[in-house]
């Protein structure tokens, strides 16, 4: 896991709207090496309708980084 990597994703994740307990959720996940993150919250949307947001992080194949790969927000 490279810190400067973390620390570079920590900083996209956060402009996102994630809260900081979800920031916390990454660096935990990225150490397991499974090469797939998945970190999800739910926030109370404008209207009141809670909306579901979900960003999928994917490892690299030719590196040690790791890239935010999709991000999903869906009102449910």
């Amino acid at each position: 896991m490279n810190l400067n990597n973390l620390e570079d994703l920590r900083k996209e994740v956060g402009m996102l709207g994630f809260s900081k307990q979800s920031l916390n959720q990454l660096e935990p996940q990225m150490r397991t090496g499974t090469g797939y993150l998945d970190i999800r919250e739910q926030l109370p949307g404008d209207t009141g309708i809670p909306v579901e947001l979900t960003l999928h992080l994917r490892k690299s194949n030719e590196s040690k980084y790791s890239n935010l790969n999709k991000f999903e927000a869906v009102a449910s």
